[in-house]
This record gives structure tokens, C-alpha cells and sequence, in this order.
């Protein structure tokens, strides 16, 4: 099992509390809102809280992990008071790291929900987003197959020599 954890948008660190109590050694959060990463920082004090857009922080994050994670991506924007910019789609930059790393990574895209629809009101630009994003297309990017549980769709890759 991987020994680190990785929560992208924790949010307040609900899902980072599970992985505490599951037994992580070393988990990590990353969140736009720095009023919510303080949140998640006082409710899992052995938690690495980082404040930040996943597109500037994620690659040299995981640039220092030399081993498998578990990460769950949520690419998608909330309504935060006050609002923040939103950037570009994050989602398939963040598959692309990981697809790049040769460890058995476990990746978890969040919000099954909204996947294969168009949201117009989370879109940034005219480019394709949500619209892309299904099980089968995931998997195919991952080069690994996949099941869903829950809200979340879950690869389990392999590790590549």
C-alpha cells in the first residue's frame, strides 16, 4: 500500500482525517483557499497543508515522492467567498504527471457526477472540460484499468521499471 497520501482541493480535511485513520505516514493537502487549508492544517496536524493552484504546486510535489501515492484529484471549482480566478482545466495535467511517475500510484478523480457533461459554469475558456472526462477516457490516459466506488473513479497502476 502507498504510504503517502495526497488529497488535491482538501477542502477542510475531511478526506485527509480517513487518511489519517487509515494509517498514512505522510499525507498532503492542497488547496486555493487559504482559510480552508488552515481548516484542514488544525483538524490533521501531521498533514502537510499546501496553499496554492495544483497546476504551480503538484509537479515539484510529486518530484519529491519516490514512492507510490494515493492521490484524489477533485478538478473542479467551488464556490468560495470571496471568489477566486479560475484557471484553466486542471485535470488532465495532473493525469499526465502521474501517468509519467513509475511507481503503482492509486488515483482517484472525484465527482463521477459530472462526468461526460458540459459545465458552463465551471469552464474557463471555450476549451473542451468536463465534457471530456469518462471512465473509459481516464483509464486510456492512464494506460490502466479502473472501477468506480462511490463519487470517485479509482486506477490502480502499476509500477513501470
Amino acid at each position: 500500500m502507498a504510504s503517502a497520501a495526497i488529497r488535491q482541493q482538501c477542502n477542510r480535511g475531511d478526506q485527509l482525517v480517513v487518511a489519517a485513520q487509515m494509517g498514512f505516514s505522510r499525507m498532503i493537502g492542497i488547496e486555493l483557499d487559504a482559510r480552508y487549508a488552515m481548516e484542514a492544517a488544525r483538524r490533521v496536524p501531521k498533514a502537510a497543508i499546501w496553499t496554492g493552484d495544483t497546476n504551480e504546486l503538484l509537479p515539484s510535489l510529486l518530484a519529491s515522492i519516490h514512492e507510490a501515492v494515493f492521490i484524489v484529484l477533485d478538478a473542479h471549482y467551488c464556490k468560495l467567498d470571496p471568489p477566486i480566478a479560475k484557471s484553466r482545466f486542471p485535470l488532465w495535467g495532473e493525469l499526465g504527471l502521474l501517468r509519467t511517475r513509475p511507481y503503482a500510484d492509486i488515483v482517484v478523480v472525484d465527482d463521477v457526477h459530472t462526468f461526460g457533461k458540459v459545465r458552463d459554469d465551471l469552464r474557463y475558456a471555450s476549451d473542451p472540460e468536463w465534457e471530456t472526462v469518462t471512465e473509459t477516457s481516464i483509464s486510456l490516459f492512464l494506460g490502466a484499468p479502473g472501477e468506480t466506488i462511490g463519487d470517485g473513479y479509482v486506477v490502480w497502476r502499476t509500477a513501470r521499471q
